[in-house]
């Protein structure tokens, strides 16, 4: 699934409380990627959090494959 889909404003991010996208840049990118991201309005933060995301393969659980 992560080689056909991103995350991005309009599939996913635009749609979570700042707390998931936050937990979402950690686990795809690190913890200090998501904690400079903390302080911004969710705009910015969607859009930030869309960039930092591209192309890591990062998927939210739901399309997750179980384990």
């Amino acid at each position: 699934m992560a080689q056909w889909w991103q995350p991005t404003a309009t599939s996913y991010l635009g749609r979570i409380r700042k707390a998931r996208i936050l937990e979402a840049v950690t686990e795809g990118v690190s913890r200090e990627a998501a904690e400079n991201l903390a302080k911004l309005k969710k705009d910015a933060l969607v859009a930030h959090a869309e960039e930092r995301l591209a192309d890591t393969g990062w998927l939210p659980p739901i399309l997750r494959s179980p384990s």
